[in-house]
């Protein structure tokens, strides 16, 4: 404080201390500190980036360590009309080695049979993971915007796949079309 009671360092506006502070005779010392730290972690080889890729190692063996999250029933969101059967599954759901467990509904509608999938991954990062693994496994995909999914073909059958939220969900043996509106119906019941 000065003698009159005021501070003695009164700041205005912080953009306006920081341009002082900037353009003052300590930034150049302060400047010259970081690049000379910086130039000397590079020649002593302790950069960050050798410290984050041993991290994502770390990382790496501890997700492959993990063990992997239980499979959860979720045939309650499946339409009951003209369903013939739904079949939980424990693990590698459609027979993807990647994809956890869940649910696979029959459906029987005017002649036409089809089967509904369905998980609960344990986000939807997770989710968005296992609908890329679906995609890998499906014959030419292709992206269907007004879904966030791809429609394509799962051994030699039409199918589609989208997620909501944190649920995985498709369809096997229905065209574009009808997997469109059965889409719709299924976004709907789902949470």
């Amino acid at each position: 404080m000065n003698g009159e009671g005021e501070p003695r360092f009164r700041l205005r506006y912080p953009g306006v201390a920081m341009r002082e502070f900037l353009h003052g005779p300590r930034s150049v010392v302060i400047l010259c500190a970081v690049a000379g730290s910086a130039l000397l972690m590079a020649a002593t080889g302790c950069a960050p980036a050798a410290r984050v890729e041993e991290k994502s190692d770390q990382n790496a063996a501890t997700v492959a360590s993990a063990p992997k999250e239980k499979a959860v029933d979720v045939s309650r969101y499946f339409p009951k009309e003209k369903q013939t059967g739904v079949e939980f599954v424990e693990d590698q759901l459609l027979g993807i080695a990647a994809l956890p467990g869940g649910n696979i509904a029959e459906y029987n509608r005017g002649g036409k049979r089809y089967q509904q999938f369905m998980l609960k991954a344990p986000s939807a990062a997770l989710a968005a993971v296992c609908l890329a693994d679906i995609k890998s496994a499906m014959t030419n995909p292709k992206f269907v915007a007004s879904f966030g999914g791809y429609f394509g073909e799962l051994d030699g059958k039409p199918a589609f796949v989208f997620t909501k939220n944190e649920y995985v969900t498709g369809f096997i043996g229905l065209s574009r079309d009808e997997a469109d509106a059965e889409g719709r119906v299924a976004a709907a019941r789902i949470p």
